[in-house]
């Protein structure tokens, strides 16, 4: 059963692989994205609260617990996406070779 865990585990990272490089395919990343990437991102980030306050106020102007965790769920959603995105990019990045100790 080990070698079924360890072929199991295998799979879920490739997996998880693919999935942040569709996450990016499709997104693009930082500095590389089209127009129409862009319209969508900045759009996605306005959605997701990314750069403003999940304190939602009613039309009474009450704070509704309820709105707060909704737009929690839309930030916690756009913050995975970013850090999947940018998992992608690091597995693309040469990987530095470790620097010699000087002792």
């Amino acid at each position: 059963m080990p070698a079924d865990t360890k072929a199991q585990q295998e799979e879920a990272k490739q997996r998880a692989r693919l999935l942040c490089a569709a996450y990016r395919s499709v997104l693009g990343r930082d500095g590389n994205r089209s127009p129409q990437q862009q319209i969508v991102w900045e759009d996605m980030q306005r959605r997701g609260y990314r750069y403003r306050s999940t304190m939602v106020a009613d039309e009474g102007g009450k704070v509704d617990a309820l709105r707060i965790t909704q737009a929690e769920g839309c930030r916690i959603f756009q913050l995975q996406t970013e850090e999947f995105i940018a998992r992608a990019s690091e597995s693309d990045e040469p990987k530095q070779p470790p620097k010699a100790r000087t002792e």
